[in-house]
C-alpha cells in the first residue's frame, strides 16, 4: 500500500499543471487541474477532512472566478518542487489599466510582486492627465480681466506694446489682473497651455476678458477706437480712484521673506557643501513670492 501512495505520488508530481485554483482569504492552493483535464486536490488540503476540501474548493472556485484569482502556470522544469503559481488580479482604476500579478509559491505564500514599480511609473505619469491639476479652465473668470505682460525691454517694441494695453485699461477705469511672465516662469507656461487651445500663436501682451482669448495689442487699440471695447467693460467692476500696492509697487511679487531672494535653503551654510543643491522652496525661480496685500 505504502508503494502505491508512493507510486501515485510521483506520477502526480511528474504530471503537467494546468492552472491552480487558490483561495481567496488565505491565498493558500486549494486545487490542481492537470494538463490531461483531470482535476486533484493540493497537498496543503489532503490534512483537512474531505467534506470541508470540497466545501471549501466550490466556495474558492466562486471566488476565483467572481475575483480573477485562477492562476495560470507555465512549468518549463516538471522535477521543480517549488514551483511558483503566477496569481493575476486585473484590478482597474480610474482612468488606468495596470494590472498586479501576485507571485505565489505551492503553500499560497506570497514571494513577490510583478509589473509594480511600471505600474507606478504609470500611475504617477498619468496624475496629471486624470486629475488635472492645476488647469487653468478651473479657475473662474467671470467678470475678469488677465493681462499677461512682459517688464523685460530687451525688445523694446514688445516691453512698448505692453505698457500701451495696460495704460489702455487704466484709462477706463477698470480692474484688471497684470500677469508679468518675466517674474513668474509659471505665466508663461500658463500662456502657452491657454493659447494652444485657441489655435493662437503667444505674442505678447495678450488679453483674456471672461476666461476668453480677446487678442494682442493691435486688436485692444483697433477695438478702443471703435468703441466696441467699451462696451465689452460695461460687466467689469470699476476702480474710481486707482492706486498702486505700497508693499510691492503693483509688482504683485516680494523678495521671499525666507531667503531674502537668494534662494538658498534654509539648511545650507558656509561650513559644508553637502548641502550646495538645496534650494529655498518658499519662492519661485527669480527667489520672489506673491506679494499678500493685492494678491487677493
Amino acid at each position: 500500500m505504502f508503494k502505491s501512495e508512493v507510486k501515485a505520488e510521483s506520477e502526480r508530481l511528474s504530471r503537467k499543471v494546468r492552472f491552480r485554483v487558490a483561495s481567496s482569504h488565505s491565498g493558500r492552493v486549494l486545487k490542481e487541474v492537470y494538463a490531461d483535464g483531470e482535476a486533484a486536490d493540493s497537498l496543503d488540503s489532503e490534512y483537512a477532512s474531505s467534506s470541508e476540501t470540497d466545501q471549501t474548493s466550490r466556495l474558492s472556485e466562486v471566488d476565483g472566478q467572481q475575483n480573477g484569482h485562477v492562476g495560470s502556470e507555465c512549468d518549463e522544469n516538471e522535477n521543480e518542487p517549488d514551483d511558483l503559481l503566477i496569481l493575476v488580479r486585473a484590478t482597474k482604476e480610474k482612468g488606468f489599466g495596470t494590472k498586479r500579478v501576485n507571485i505565489l509559491s505551492k503553500n499560497g505564500t506570497v514571494r513577490g510582486v510583478k509589473h509594480k514599480v511600471s505600474a507606478g511609473q504609470a500611475l504617477f505619469d498619468n496624475l496629471a492627465k486624470v486629475f488635472q491639476v492645476g488647469d487653468v479652465s478651473t479657475v473662474p473668470e467671470f467678470g475678469r480681466i488677465i493681462i499677461y505682460t512682459t517688464s523685460l525691454r530687451v525688445v523694446r517694441t514688445t516691453f512698448e506694446r505692453c505698457e500701451l494695453v495696460r495704460k489702455i485699461f487704466q484709462n477706463h477705469r477698470v480692474k484688471f489682473e497684470e500677469k508679468n511672465i518675466a517674474l513668474n516662469s509659471d505665466y508663461g507656461k500658463e500662456l502657452d497651455e491657454r493659447c494652444r487651445r485657441v489655435c493662437e500663436v503667444p505674442s505678447l501682451p495678450v488679453v483674456f476678458i471672461d476666461g476668453h482669448y480677446l487678442g494682442g495689442a493691435e486688436k485692444i487699440l483697433l477695438m478702443n477706437e471703435s468703441g466696441e471695447l467699451q462696451d465689452l467693460l460695461t460687466k467689469i467692476e470699476r476702480v474710481q480712484h486707482p492706486h498702486e500696492c505700497p508693499s510691492c509697487g503693483g509688482f504683485g511679487f516680494l523678495p521671499c521673506s525666507a531667503c531674502h531672494g537668494s534662494k538658498m535653503s534654509v539648511f545650507r551654510n558656509c561650513f559644508t557643501d553637502s548641502f550646495k543643491a538645496l534650494k529655498c522652496t518658499a519662492c519661485n525661480e527669480n527667489g520672489l513670492q506673491r506679494c499678500l496685500s493685492c494678491a487677493c
